[in-house]
């Protein structure tokens, strides 16, 4: 046999249920000891479901309605299908011939052959169908080498068009087929004899009323399990005369009745992933009642209080790490400076080089100043906090850089702590009463212990998003003041420093070119002066001074207190617009499965368990 590859409607649809499935058996592992009754049962239900899902999404992948022609030998099947679909030149009485737009999985190459013909090319039965001619009933067998072939057939197919003669309905080879495949439903196609023909021509009431006094009922009995349409019809080709106008004839009933057969079992059609469905929704009916066995009141009552308080755990974080204010301030700090020092130009030196001096020891020169104005204790405060200041800021950039878990794994913990606590005790009384062992007993300290905290990447990428936002303003206003404050300090220290240099070297230089021209004498440099490490450590610092002043009142402006707080509130603001808008993605999971197998019970319990079928057709 020759597995094609699977249908991928059908392989997900199965795959969902599988993964579903197995969560709620994990589920059940979890909350049921293993020798309970609800374990087995349990057990016993999903087993029994599960081989339905694989046979339904197994049995040949099929989505579209199948019609098995089926039927004893010369009993007219093929030549029904061509009056359905063009005529195939390839067909082979000993082989099963599947005929249509969709190409059936794990043909059986022997005994089967696949012909793609296009909905459009094949007779309106209001759907795309396939359309499938077997070899007669009657050489069905072991030894033939096509019982399983068909058997997969007609597991596959649950519409089956039995074609046979008025005088052979109660003949026992399509009966005997038919018993072992329950939930088939079935139309005979009968062909009247010559006789009959040219005294009935056509669906007259008095053949159907001798169909359904003389034949349903003992077909019935012979065939439980499998529904019985109501037959066509179908005049005897030779008995018409013109066999073009017979074939007319044959192939407009046929046509309506196919359409009309379908239509009226639209809701039982062979649509796998509607079966998928009806299948799924009855498995959690089945193990409902499991679920309820161990829900309580008081556990009920417990678990929404502990899932209010993971709820509420997004806005604690958030009310948690803006309170922090210290940290968020150095942080904004660290990012207005960063910002200032791109706009200074590099060319404006020695002005850059105080900016950046200055920035790192904020709050400290403008402090000291005012401080030492007023006395040397208040000057030596000064100190003091501008010290802490950058502590916390080489502190907050570290945290900044590391994971969030550790501390936010101590809010999560001292958060959830009681609502946790009655949690497990509820569900260790629940337990109690499904097992003999001893309730389990679990400590303050170690039933808080674990909680798995999703999403703290995301918060640290949101928190930087939202800093960067709320710096923006502060940082983009003034580029051009801070581009004349760097001219201007720059351009006041070479002005200032211009002048040593030029006492310097005045005499000096014409003195070298005279020496170089013959004409030096020894009085040429009598009176040059001779400038020590304190001339220029004085001329520096006295041509520092501006530049300082200008520079310190800069920082002191980008940098200062109100432009802090004003960035400090935007932040607030957009992370607080963050957690509103649902954009603050943090999942707290509890390492105890007890926890997710109890939500996932609750879950079942409310009719909140989703359907993978449903979920795919969308």
């Amino acid at each position: 046999m020759t597995h094609q590859p699977p249908n991928p409607v059908m392989a997900r649809t199965l795959a969902g249920y599988l993964e579903k499935a197995a969560a709620l058996e994990a589920a059940v592992h979890a909350l049921f000891p293993s020798h309970s009754p609800q374990r087995r049962e349990f057990h016993n239900i999903l087993a029994r479901y599960r081989e339905t899902w694989r046979s339904l999404a197994e049995n040949r992948n099929l989505i579209l309605p199948a019609l098995a022609f089926i039927g004893e030998r010369r009993s007219g099947k093929t030549t029904l299908i061509r009056q359905l679909g063009p005529t195939l030149s390839t067909t082979t009485a000993s082989r099963i011939q599947w005929i249509g737009p969709e190409k059936p999985g794990a043909l059986h190459p022997a005994v089967e052959e696949y012909h793609r013909v296009e909905a459009e090319d094949m007779a309106d039965l209001g759907r795309p169908c396939l359309l499938i001619d077997t070899p007669p009933i009657e050489s069905i067998s072991a030894a033939s080498g096509n019982a399983d072939a068909f058997h997969h057939l007609f597991t596959a197919t649950r519409f089956k068009i039995v074609c046979l003669d008025w005088e052979k309905i109660e003949s026992s080879p399509w009966q005997q087929t038919l018993a072992n495949y329950r939930g088939s439903i079935v139309l005979p196609v009968i062909r009247l004899d010559p006789e009959s023909t040219r005294h009935h021509p056509g669906n007259l009431p008095d053949l159907l009323e001798t169909w359904s006094r003389d034949h349903l009922p003992d077909l019935q009995a012979h065939l439980p399990g499998i529904q019985i349409d109501e037959p066509l019809f179908l005049p005897h080709l030779d008995a018409m005369g013109d066999r073009q106008a017979a074939l007319a004839t044959v192939r407009s009933a046929l046509t309506q009745r196919l359409r009309a057969f379908l239509d009226a079992h639209q809701a039982t059609s062979p649509d796998r992933l509607a079966e998928l469905e009806s299948s799924w929704a009855a498995f959690i009916d089945a193990i409902r009642p499991l679920a309820r066995t161990f829900d309580t009141p008081l556990l009920t009552e417990r678990y929404r209080e502990l899932e209010s308080a993971i709820d509420a755990i997004p806005r604690h974080i958030i009310d948690h790490l803006l309170a922090d204010q210290r940290r968020i301030r150095a942080l904004i700090r660290m990012d207005l400076r960063s910002t200032l020092m791109e706009r200074v130009p590099a060319a404006a030196f020695p002005f850059r080089t105080l900016t950046g001096l200055l920035c790192l020891t904020t709050g400290l020169w403008d402090r000291l100043i005012l401080g030492a104005t007023g006395s040397i204790p208040s000057a030596l405060l000064t100190v003091a906090g501008a010290a802490r200041s950058r502590t916390e800021e080489i502190q907050a950039e570290k945290s900044h850089r590391t994971s969030m878990d550790a501390s936010l794994r101590t809010l999560v913990r001292n958060h959830l702590a009681a609502p946790w606590q009655g949690f497990t005790a509820a569900l260790d009384k629940a337990d109690a009463p499904a097992t003999t062992e001893a309730p389990k007993t679990h400590e303050a300290t170690e039933s808080i212990s674990e909680f798995h905290i999703h999403g703290t990447e995301e918060l640290a990428a949101l928190w930087k998003t939202a800093q960067a936002d709320a710096i923006r303003p502060a940082a983009t206003r003034g580029a051009t003041l801070i581009t004349l404050a760097s001219l201007l300090g720059t351009l006041l220290f070479w002005l200032l420093f211009a002048g040593p240099l030029a006492q310097t070297y005045g005499q000096y230089l014409p003195a070298s070119l005279r020496s170089l021209t013959g004409a030096w004498t020894p009085e040429n440099l009598a009176t040059y002066p001779s400038p020590g490490a304190g001339f220029w450590f004085t001329a520096v610092i006295l041509s520092l001074i501006p530049s300082f002043l200008i520079a310190l009142i800069l920082v002191a402006l980008r940098l200062g207190g109100r432009r802090i707080s004003q960035c400090e509130k935007r932040l607030h603001t957009r992370m607080h617009d963050h957690h509103r808008q649902g954009r603050l993605h943090l999942r707290i999971q509890p390492t105890d499965p007890r926890a997710d197998a109890y939500r996932q019970l609750s879950r079942l319990n409310r009719g909140e368990t989703s359907q993978p079928a449903r979920e795919l057709r969308s």
